[in-house]
């Protein structure tokens, strides 16, 4: 992000992310369904991530989702895409989705008149490169040239948000991210959500 926002590949971004998962456990995925779509469950945390990256704020949402099993409730979708448009003409799009029979995809990638940035997770490598842990790979369209940087990464840093929200609680820091920015990404999820169920673009205003 810290790249992104210095400007290494040039604004406005087009963002391109997903998170598609073969439903090891059907069962659950279904039991989930029942009370949210992915579109909102996982689309949330990608909002942030495309805020985060730009400093912007979304204005208008839209979407599509599919209902790929008779078991998905009537009133939901198990797949789902939506697209973001954001306040310094940067786009984006977040493709999600839970299902038997679904592909496993992580994209994470953006786009600038400069450049390119995409992050590639040491699972997705080659078995010989996983070691190294996750890649992310900058592309100079000026220069010509690509950077690779590694990322020792092995699991989620729970530990270190525990500690961070403990340190919070006793010496009165700020919260990162703060809840108005929580409860934004959340609103434009609903949003999203609901843009796909009417079939149109929704403004989202704050």
């Amino acid at each position: 992000m810290k790249m992104i926002r210095e400007g290494a590949i040039g604004f406005p971004l087009v963002i391109r992310l997903s998170q598609l998962k073969p439903s090891k456990n059907w069962a659950s995925h279904l039991s989930l369904l029942r009370d949210v779509s992915p579109i909102v469950d996982c689309g949330v945390h990608y909002i942030d991530v495309m805020r985060w990256a730009t400093g912007a704020d979304v204005v208008s949402v839209n979407g599509i989702g599919q209902r790929l099993y008779e078991e998905v409730p009537p009133y939901t979708y198990n797949y789902g895409l939506m697209t973001l448009r954001l306040s310094d003409g940067s786009i984006g799009y977040f493709e999600t989705g839970w299902g038997k029979g679904l592909p496993t995809d992580n994209r994470k990638e953006f786009i600038g008149p400069a450049g390119r940035i995409r992050i590639i997770y040491k699972n997705e490598r080659p078995r010989e490169d996983q070691h190294l842990g996750n890649l992310i790979e900058v592309e100079d369209y000026q220069k010509g040239a690509v950077r690779q940087i590694n990322m020792d990464f092995s699991v989620k840093p729970t530990g270190a948000q525990l500690d961070y929200f403990l340190s919070m609680l006793e010496n009165n820091l700020p919260p990162i991210p703060a809840m108005e920015e929580a409860c934004r990404a959340m609103e434009i999820a609903l949003l999203a959500d609901r843009a796909i169920h009417e079939g149109i673009t929704l403004p989202c205003a704050k």
